[in-house]
């Protein structure tokens, strides 16, 4: 997965993991709880993504990619997923609207554009007062695209 042009950054719970990667195939792992390192977005793709967030009160994610343009500009572009929770049925997220068993989460505030999947794997922690999410991984399933076979900037 080649991506000219393209710099990912992820905010985890309202904490900047890092700078946009100076490669454009790295993508931004970040945790609450670990130091923030990177890896190849393809690397990340073939994860195995099997579990569901145990409780995603106050979690924030927000994916932010530079597209660029046909001038060779930047245009910068925001996926906020807000406080909402996040699980996985079948390798592709979905919102969890009113909370189960295993999911108690906030209205879903993000957008899809043409079904675009993205993975992660998160693991409940207990700590006083309820549980937070302890470790969580963004990555791209595929391209992040449009009708027209571009990267969407919005």
């Amino acid at each position: 997965m080649h991506l000219p042009n393209l710099a990912l950054c992820l905010l985890l719970g309202g904490i900047t993991a890092a700078a946009p990667a100076a490669d454009p195939t790295d993508a931004i792992l970040a945790d609450q709880d670990i130091a923030s390192t990177t890896a190849p977005a393809d690397a990340l793709a073939r994860r195995s993504f099997q579990n569901s967030c145990g409780s995603c009160f106050m979690t924030g994610w927000t994916l932010t990619c530079t597209c660029p343009t046909i001038t060779g500009s930047g245009r910068r572009s925001s996926l906020n997923l807000g406080q909402s929770c996040v699980a996985n049925h079948g390798g592709t997220m979905a919102a969890q609207a009113g909370g189960n068993a295993q999911n108690s989460c906030q209205p879903p505030e993000f957008q899809w554009h043409n079904q675009v999947r993205i993975g992660a794997w998160c693991v409940a922690g207990s700590v006083p007062g309820g549980q937070r999410l302890t470790h969580s991984w963004l990555s791209l399933e595929g391209l992040v695209r449009n009708q027209d076979g571009y990267l969407r900037c919005f």
